[in-house]
C-alpha cells in the first residue's frame, strides 16, 4: 500500500524535523514501501534546495507546495490556506491512491477536507496549538484566530483514525476535549532520545572539559536548543549568574544554532560573565559531547498547559548522559519520578551543589535508558502498527 506523509516544516536541523523523521521511520516506512512525502512550506523558501531532503529512504518521491501568503497570521489567510492543501491532498490522492495518511501537528485537519473516509488519516498531534498561540501573542492573541486554531484541530481529531501525540499528559488532555475520541485509537510517542548515542562517556567528559578551560572541580551548567522567548535562556542565564557570583565558580554551555544572537544576548545583558560562557554551534550528533562534559542542564519552562502536555525531547538527551535538570514545576509532568528536577520555584540555584552531590549521574542515564529510550516509543508504535494492519 501506498502511504502519504505530510508535514509543514522547512529545515532539516530543526527540532520539530527530527520527530516528525522519526515518525516517518518507526511508523510510516513500517507500514509501507511507498511513502510520498509532501512539505507545504512558505513561499519564501520554496525556492530554495536545502529544503529538498526526505525524510528517510523509504520516501520513493518529495513533493514540495508553497502554502498561500498570510496563511500563518491571518484567520481568512489559514481558512484559505485550508482548502489550497487540501485540494492538493485531494489531487495527489487521485494520483497515488494512498491506503493512509499521515499528517504533522494539531491542525493537520486544515489539509484532509477532501479526504474520502474509506482513507485511513493518522494525525501526530505534537502540542496543544491554541495555547500555544495565544502564550505567544499575550494580551494580542486574536479570539478569532485562537477559534479557528480549535476548528482544525477539532477538525483532524474528527477525521482521524488514529491519533499520535507526544505525552501522556497530552493523551488526557485530547480525550477530556474530544469525548468522541476512542482511548484505544489514541498512542503515545514521546520522540524520546537514541540511548546508543546519548549516554555516559568519562573519556569524552574529560577532554571537552579541557579544551573548554573548565577545572575539574567546576559545576557545568548547559543549555541545548533554540532562544525563543518561551525557551527562557536569559533566565537560564540569570541563574547561572547567581550561582557564579555566590560562588565566583562555574562554567555554562549553550550549544544552539543562532550563535549571533546567543552572542549578543551574553554581551548585552551578562558581559561581567562572558569568560564564563562558551556558546558553540554543533551538529546534532555532536551535542552528546558537550552534554557530557556538563554536570547539570537547563530546561525552564512556564507553569501552562502546553508546556504541561509537552515531552521535551531534551530532558530525555539530558538524562540519558546523566544530567540531572532545572527547571519549574512544569516538570513534575513530564517525569513519573522527579527526583531528578532541580525545581527553582521552591528551591534556590545556590543549593544546586548540594543537590548534584545527592545524585549519581550514572543512575541518572540508568533511568533514561529505561524509561525514556527510543526503544520504548518504537512499542508504543508497534502497537499501532498492527492495529493499520489490522
Amino acid at each position: 500500500m501506498s502511504i502519504i506523509h505530510f508535514h509543514y516544516s522547512s529545515f532539516e536541523n530543526s527540532g520539530e524535523i527530527r520527530r516528525i523523521k522519526n515518525i516517518n521511520e518507526h511508523l510510516v516506512s513500517q507500514l509501507s514501501d511507498s511513502v510520498i512525502e509532501v512539505a507545504f512550506v512558505s513561499i519564501c523558501y520554496w525556492f530554495r534546495k536545502d529544503i529538498r531532503f526526505k525524510l528517510s529512504s523509504k520516501v520513493t518521491r518529495k513533493l514540495v507546495f508553497p502554502v498561500l501568503p498570510f496563511s500563518y497570521s491571518t484567520v481568512l489567510g489559514k481558512h484559505l490556506n485550508s482548502i489550497w492543501t487540501s485540494l492538493i491532498i485531494w489531487c495527489l490522492c487521485l494520483i497515488y491512491k494512498p491506503s493512509v495518511i499521515v499528517g504533522e501537528y494539531s491542525v493537520a485537519g486544515q489539509s484532509l477536507r477532501f479526504v474520502k473516509n474509506s482513507i485511513r488519516c493518522i494525525v501526530d498531534v505534537h502540542g496543544a496549538l491554541r495555547e500555544e498561540y495565544e502564550y505567544s501573542m499575550g494580551n494580542n492573541a486574536d479570539p478569532r484566530m485562537s477559534g479557528c486554531l480549535d476548528y482544525y484541530e477539532r477538525a483532524g481529531m474528527a477525521k482521524a483514525s488514529y491519533i499520535v501525540c507526544q505525552s501522556n499528559e497530552m493523551k488526557r488532555y485530547l480525550l477530556d476535549k474530544y469525548t468522541f475520541l476512542k482511548e484505544d485509537h489514541v498512542f503515545v510517542y514521546h520522540c524520546y532520545a537514541d540511548s546508543s548515542r546519548f549516554h555516559i562517556d568519562q573519556d569524552v567528559r574529560f577532554s571537552v572539559r579541557k579544551e573548554i578551560n573548565v577545572l575539574e572541580n567546576e559545576t557545568v551548567f548547559i543549555y541545548s536548543g533554540g532562544l525563543h522567548r518561551w525557551q527562557k535562556v536569559k533566565e537560564s542565564l540569570e541563574l547561572f549568574h547567581c550561582y557564579y557570583d555566590k560562588y565566583d565558580s562555574g562554567h555554562m554551555i549553550i550549544l544552539t544554532l543562532d550563535v549571533a544572537t546567543a552572542q549578543k544576548i551574553v554581551n548585552d545583558d551578562f558581559c561581567d560573565i562572558h569568560d564564563r560562557i562558551t556558546i558553540r554551534a554543533v551538529a546534532h550528533d555532536q551535542v552528546p559531547l558537550y552534554l557530557n562534559a556538563a554536570d547539570v542542564a537547563f530546561l525552564l519552562r512556564d507553569n501552562v498547559v502546553m508546556n504541561a502536555v509537552a515531552s521535551p525531547t531534551k530532558l530525555a538527551e539530558y538524562m540519558s548522559c546523566g544530567l540531572p535538570v532545572i527547571t519549574t514545576s512544569v516538570g513534575k509532568c513530564w517525569l513519573e519520578d522527579p527526583g531528578y528536577i532541580f525545581n527553582v520555584d521552591d528551591k534556590n540555584i545556590v543549593d544546586i551543589d548540594h543537590f548534584l552531590k545527592d545524585i549519581k549521574r550514572s543512575n541518572v542515564s540508568e533511568y533514561a535508558h529505561r524509561e525514556m529510550s527510543i526503544e520504548v516509543d518504537k512499542e508504543q508504535l508497534h502497537k499501532l502498527i498492527e492495529s493499520v494492519k489490522g
